[in-house]
């Protein structure tokens, strides 16, 4: 499909409208899902997106999550702290070492490498700086968010990615 997709961009180079028409009657044609990417990568976590931010507003104040302990984490409610440093890390991160926002960037980043679907180099290219791009963004933005909230995601990323492998392996 990609070679098609090209030809298309090349004949109507100087017509953006032209060349979207040309391609969703190629998709349509076809039978070509062009949000296939999109349905095992960013649509799962939009339904995702409500629980999360709901244990974000509710994990630093629900006592159920106050000194629960669980492995190394003492206190759901607060960050994972694993282990205090003597000096303050850059971008207001603190000055402890926070394991799970670390692990969580870091399953989000194999997730989307190995989920991605085969693109053009163009979207090849823009897939990768995202993969790496996103993952970093995310674990700064979460290092001091509650341990509660982190493990569900934690939790809820190696869980999707098995079931994506598993539906992948069927098809």
């Amino acid at each position: 499909h990609n070679a098609e997709i090209a030809k298309i961009k090349e004949k109507y180079k100087s017509n953006q409208q032209k060349i979207h028409q040309a391609t969703m009657e190629y998709y349509k044609k076809h039978g070509v899902n062009p949000l296939k990417g999109c349905s095992s990568g960013c649509l799962p976590m939009l339904f995702q997106f409500p629980i999360i931010l709901a244990f974000w507003a509710v994990a630093p104040r629900a006592w159920e999550f106050k000194n629960a302990g669980f492995l190394w984490i003492k206190d759901l409610s607060l960050p994972d702290r694993l282990f205090h440093l003597p000096f303050s890390l850059p971008f207001g991160l603190g000055e402890w070492v926070n394991i799970l926002p670390l692990v969580t960037a870091a399953a989000m980043y194999v997730q989307m490498k190995l989920s991605s679907p085969g693109v053009d180099a163009e979207q090849a290219q823009q897939q990768k700086m995202m993969a790496l791009f996103m993952p970093i963004m995310m674990g700064l933005f979460l290092y001091n968010m509650p341990s509660a909230m982190l493990l569900y995601w934690f939790t809820n990323s190696i869980l999707t990615f098995f079931t994506q492998r598993k539906v992948m392996a069927n098809k």
